[in-house]
């Protein structure tokens, strides 16, 4: 008898998680068929929110009661739970429709890349400094000098884990950008120029 009741309790769970896929499926669905034209609109200004309002948009009154039962999220609380209900909605986007969900994505990572776009000194190194980055202080023809950091992989063909020491005293081309990173010595954020090319002259 008890063996019955746990099979029983164990099919209806099944049951229970195959409409609650069900539903969100067709959430997903609705949210790529919106969001697809919304690609095709090149104003970046308002692609986010339109997507965002795609997203929102794709739940009937009948699946936001069912979304606030299985995952307790309200959608009357859009300012609490918009992100976490858009990220639930967002991951069943996914393998609907892929080139969307990609071409969104894609759309993020170019304006990340114009929005902080790459600048360029050209002088001799005249210091190499290790501490927990290596740092490679600049001086430019006009006698200005800067300091750039080495933070991560530089596109570049010299051999930097090898040969960064043995830059000093050459003139180089650096491409760098600018970020915000913390100083605990000041205790709060300021600029740094992090390298991103090196190009040999």
């Amino acid at each position: 008898m008890l063996k019955n009741i746990a099979l029983l309790a164990l099919l209806c769970s099944v049951i229970a998680q195959s409409n609650a896929q069900e539903y969100m499926d067709k959430i997903a669905k609705r949210a790529c068929e919106c969001s697809e034209t919304i690609i095709k609109n090149n104003n970046e200004k308002t692609r986010n929110m339109e997507v965002g309002f795609c997203i929102l948009n794709a739940a009937d009154a009948e699946d936001k009661k069912r979304f606030k039962k299985d995952f307790n999220l309200d959608f009357n609380e859009i300012d609490k739970n918009g992100e976490k209900i858009g990220k639930l909605i967002g991951m069943k986007m996914a393998p609907i429709c892929p080139a969307t969900m990609m071409a969104l994505a894609n759309t993020e990572a170019e304006k990340d890349k114009t929005s902080n776009p790459l600048q360029v000194i050209v002088g001799e190194v005249i210091k190499i400094e290790k501490d927990f980055f290596v740092s490679f202080v600049v001086r430019e023809s006009n006698g200005n000098s800067s300091k750039l950091l080495w933070t991560s992989p530089i596109e570049t063909n010299i051999d930097m884990a090898n040969q960064y020491l043995s830059l000093q005293g050459k003139t180089l081309q650096f491409s760098f950008e600018n970020q915000n990173i913390f100083d605990p010595k000041i205790s709060e954020y300021r600029a740094f120029k992090i390298i991103k090319k090196i190009n040999t002259k």
